[in-house]
């Protein structure tokens, strides 16, 4: 599972803004186009509060998962080594 496909279902009014960046309201502070997610690099920001990541960090942060179960979602294995998110788990 890709970022923009998290995105788009959690992010009703996500819009295109170049071939490489989507922006919209974040799904924790709001605003209009503070949260900005790019296709090629997996990864989301958002200028407004700050947060950052991957789909794993996406899940665990906007989609209330632990960290096993969003990367269980992604299909990605949970390690020390390769999850982004473990130092809040």
């Amino acid at each position: 599972m890709n970022i923009l496909d998290l995105a788009q279902t959690y992010i009703a009014d996500l819009k295109r803004k170049t071939v490489k960046e989507w922006v919209g309201p974040c799904p924790n502070c709001g605003g209009t186009d503070r949260f900005m997610v790019w296709v090629e690099r997996n990864k989301f920001n958002c200028r407004g509060c700050g947060a950052t990541g991957g789909p794993v960090a996406f899940l665990c942060k906007f989609g209330n998962m632990s960290c096993p179960d969003a990367h269980d979602e992604v299909g990605e294995d949970c390690n020390y080594s390769s999850c982004p998110v473990w130092d809040k788990c």
